[in-house]
């Protein structure tokens, strides 16, 4: 069985608050009360925003890369962000909640280009490496 838990950061810049963490700590003891041998694992989504101009980008992008490697988390990117690594294109903040809507709605994520969700450090805009990461503790439908 595959369980998925969120923890909810409330702003990226939040990623090391102790209460994320405690809260990832949590989920992963309560799993381990229920079976010992259960296998957890953590993945951090981030936008990669404008890491590639701006240099305050580039040092937070470096920061939680450093933090999800000393804890053994997965880091899942969307380069800019998880508009554009889907639709490629920009999306107007109050447009976001219905294509978001509609992408679920019409089940675009089955048309999904997999070779730009499959981008190592997702380095190029309109990419991602989500389906890499998904794939090393998952297993996808055929």
């Amino acid at each position: 069985n595959t369980i998925v838990k969120f923890v909810f950061m409330n702003g990226k810049g939040n990623y090391n608050k102790s209460s994320v963490v405690n809260k990832i700590d949590s989920y992963i003891k309560d799993s381990k009360k229920i079976d010992k041998d259960t296998v957890c694992s953590v993945l951090y989504v981030f936008d990669k925003d404008s890491s590639d101009t701006s240099h305050d980008d580039e040092n937070f992008n470096r920061s939680v890369v450093d933090f999800c490697n000393r804890n053994g988390y997965l880091l899942i990117w969307m380069n800019k962000n998880i508009e554009e690594a889907y639709w490629k294109q920009e999306v107007n903040h109050k447009q976001k909640v219905a294509m978001a809507g509609r992408f679920k709605k019409t089940n675009e994520i089955t048309k999904e280009d997999v070779a730009t969700l499959s981008v190592p450090e997702a380095n190029r805009r309109y990419t991602s490496n989500v389906l890499l990461e998904l794939d090393k503790v998952l297993d996808r439908k055929k």
